[in-house]
């Protein structure tokens, strides 16, 4: 109805655009988003558990006498049962995804994240500082889900933040005051921002290239699209990390970024079709972090790019 009664198409375009604006931050989809995050975390769980159950079906297979498991047969100290995963980590990302407690269960993932990317961070930096490799996608993708952590935690905070009216400019002469509770955010969401970012500054610097020759090769039928690492999508991820890092158009890049990331998902890393084994889950973890980051991303075009970011700028210009 909103969109018969416009006077011409760019007024009909607008409020389309309005009730986009307004789906996108409906309860129900955040709710969405949050759950998305999420699913990072149970995915991470559900690895973990999958690698002790498969060094206890080693020992069963093998057997423990005759010099030991790890001894005689060089299969190593299998795994311990993951009990901070299972019984701290999963009810926290379970309760989060649900929307309860969310402070508080948003702080234990965001803990958990953060034990995990620092010991993989040292680890990548001695070997680059040893051998000179670089950090790889996951770790990348690993601090991008640190960052969506943060988001989830602000989005949490801010929905139990009251609405206290603003009584600033009521005076003649003064200017409106701006709210504790916005600047504060400001801080998380720009950290959100760059670590999110930093994984797409990555496979633009580290991947475009690949990317480009594997097309010019598949172009000359010397190629295929087989490698999902390799794939045209990061080509329009690449196009918009400048702006999603300064924060110029935060809400359009950002829906833009999600839906890119959901579509890589879906067409590049669909585990349900790989064979079981290592492969299968390593894809399977491309695949849930990609949603994860784009339940971030549906966060973070609903909070704004903050005081630190170009729109913020040209909004007081």
């Amino acid at each position: 109805a909103d969109v018969r009664g416009a006077r011409d198409l760019p007024e009909a375009a607008g409020r389309l655009g309005a009730a986009a604006r307004g789906l996108e931050r409906a309860a129900g989809v955040q709710a969405f988003a949050r759950g998305l995050v999420c699913l990072f975390f149970l995915n991470a769980v559900l690895e973990q558990y999958d690698a002790w159950s498969f060094g206890q079906q080693a020992l069963a297979a093998h057997g423990r006498g005759g010099g030991g498991v790890e001894g005689g047969l060089g299969l190593g100290e299998p795994p311990g049962y993951p009990f901070f995963s299972v019984f701290v980590v999963l009810p926290a990302a379970g309760l989060c995804a649900v929307g309860r407690f969310v402070p508080l269960t948003a702080s234990v993932l965001m803990a958990s994240v953060l034990k995990d990317s620092a010991l993989i961070l040292l680890q990548q930096t001695a070997g680059f500082l040893t051998g000179g490799a670089v950090p790889d996608e996951l770790t990348l993708k690993r601090l991008a889900m640190l960052g969506c952590t943060a988001l989830v935690l602000t989005h949490g905070f801010q929905e139990r933040s009251l609405k206290v009216p603003n009584f600033g400019g009521l005076l003649p002469g003064e200017a409106p005051r701006e709210r504790g509770g916005a600047s504060a955010r400001s801080g998380p969401l720009i950290f959100g921002r760059v670590m999110v970012g930093l994984l797409l500054l990555y496979s633009g610097i580290n991947q475009v290239t690949r990317v480009v020759a594997r097309d010019l090769n598949v172009f000359r039928g010397a190629g295929d699209f087989s490698d999902g690492h390799d794939n045209n999508w990061l080509l329009i991820q690449s196009a918009l990390v400048a702006p999603f890092l300064l924060g110029f158009h935060t809400e359009v890049v950002s829906r833009l970024l999600a839906l890119c990331l959901v579509l890589e998902a879906l067409t590049c890393w669909p585990f349900w079709s790989t064979p079981q084994g290592e492969d299968r889950e390593h894809i399977r973890l491309h695949f849930f972090t990609n949603l994860s980051v784009s339940g971030g991303l549906v966060l973070l075009q609903s909070l704004g790019g903050g005081r630190f970011s170009v729109d913020a700028i040209l909004k007081q210009q």
